[in-house]
């Protein structure tokens, strides 16, 4: 038993030339079918060739309609072309408590990955803005299923401190970049009424976009599978079976 095991970890040979490309934080180079979306978040982001903190975003839509990353991609290209500028990206489904949050952002802020001990709320967000107002910068935050924080009062009070951090702590420049797929967020009204923020609606993809982008990571991922099976499939089955029906031939 124990040398057939070795031999299951050991076996050399795979379809697959990168199986990064099935990890949920991968990145493509290249995203089909969101130009409008990304030239709408450019368009708001003008004021940044100024250092000035650009619009708020609400960025909705469906399940698997790219938000994630889209938003990504364009945080990309803005930690790459402005000097003054950081984003740090939120996955609200693992952090989403008002602590975590703060911390996360103290973390990418500061390049450090082990976890903030021994500060509450008030001291890390105080050291957050410390460090934004000494450097100059302007910091964008990416609260991605945002409406998923822990509770309607977090949610609340997390917007709340960010959107109105200039007011108390003068030179902070933050915007706060938000993704949710649900239409009836719970928001306050006292929150609504600071959160300017400009929504752009990702759109389902057409089945003929689902298929051009299954048949890009095809070719991507995989080393010896034809196109006409990739029309066979894309066609008869969602992405989800696809990548489960390639996992099976993975030993091959």
């Amino acid at each position: 038993m124990k040398s057939e095991v070795l031999n299951i970890i050991n076996e050399q040979g795979t379809i697959f030339k990168n199986k990064c490309v099935f990890q949920m934080e991968y990145v493509p180079e290249i995203w089909k079918f969101r130009e409008r979306e990304f030239g709408l978040m450019a368009a708001y982001c003008r004021s940044l060739t100024e250092n000035i903190a650009p619009q708020h975003l609400l960025i909705t839509g469906d399940y698997a309609t790219g938000k994630t990353t889209t938003l990504k991609q364009f945080l990309e290209v803005l930690n790459d072309n402005f000097d003054k500028v950081r984003t740090v990206y939120i996955n609200c489904k693992l952090d989403k408590t008002e602590y975590q949050i703060y911390s996360r952002i103290y973390q990418e802020l500061n390049h450090i990955s082990k976890p903030i001990n021994g500060n509450n709320c008030k001291n890390l967000f105080t050291m957050i803005t410390d460090k934004l107002v000494k450097e100059n910068l302007v910091l964008i935050v990416a609260l991605d299923d945002f409406d998923n924080i822990k509770s309607r009062d977090e949610l609340n009070k997390v917007l709340y401190n960010l959107l109105r951090v200039h007011e108390v702590v003068p030179g902070t420049q933050i915007s706060v970049f938000s993704v949710s797929n649900k239409g009836d967020l719970l928001i306050d009204p006292i929150v609504q009424t600071i959160f300017n923020r400009v929504e752009i609606n990702f759109g389902n993809y057409s089945l003929e976009q689902i298929n051009e982008i299954l048949k890009d990571t095809f070719l991507l991922v995989t080393k010896s599978i034809k196109i006409i099976a990739m029309n066979i499939y894309s066609n008869k089955i969602n992405q989800t079976e696809l990548l489960r029906s390639l996992s099976r031939y993975d030993k091959y």
